[in-house]
C-alpha cells in the first residue's frame, strides 16, 4: 500500500507538469484522503487559480487541517466573497484548536472588520469559547 504521504507528493508533482495542473487539482480536492485535499487548495495557489470556489468547497470538510489550509488561502484574496467564506471558517472553530485560530487571523489580516462583520451576520457569538478566541485573535476595530 503507498503511504498517503507518497500519494500526496506524487499528486503534487505530477500537478506540476505543464496542461496537468487542473485536472490534478480536481482529482485531489475529491479525494478521501485530507493530504490529497490540502494539495489541491496548495496546488491551485502555487498554479496561479482562482482558489475562492476551491475554498468555498473545501469549507465545510469535516478534516480541521483541511479548512485551515482553506484560511490560509484566503489570506492573498479580498472583497465580500472571501469575507463570507472566512465566516463560515469560522463558525467551524472550536475554542480549543490554537492552529485553527492562527490561520483564521492570517486569512483576515488587513480585511478584519469585514471579517468579522461576515462572521457575526452568519450567527457568530462572542458569548461562546470559539468566539471569545476570535476576539482575542482579532485586530479588528
Amino acid at each position: 500500500m503507498i503511504r498517503p504521504v507518497f500519494r500526496a507528493r506524487a499528486a503534487w508533482c505530477a500537478g506540476k507538469l505543464p496542461g496537468q495542473g487542473a485536472d490534478f487539482v480536481a482529482l485531489a480536492k475529491a479525494d478521501p484522503d485530507p493530504n490529497l485535499r490540502i494539495v489541491a487548495i496548495r496546488l491551485a495557489r502555487q498554479l496561479g487559480a482562482d482558489v475562492l470556489p476551491l475554498v468555498r468547497e473545501l469549507a465545510d470538510d469535516l478534516d480541521p487541517q483541511v479548512r485551515r489550509e482553506c484560511a490560509i488561502a484566503l489570506r492573498e484574496i479580498d472583497g465580500p466573497s472571501a469575507a463570507e467564506v472566512w465566516a463560515q471558517l469560522a463558525l467551524k472553530h472550536d475554542g480549543q484548536d490554537r492552529w485553527y485560530l492562527e490561520a483564521l487571523g492570517i486569512a483576515a489580516e488587513g480585511k478584519w472588520n469585514a471579517c468579522l462583520e461576515a462572521w457575526r451576520a452568519a450567527g457568530g457569538d462572542l458569548d461562546t469559547a470559539s468566539g471569545r478566541d476570535i476576539a482575542w485573535r482579532s485586530r479588528g476595530d
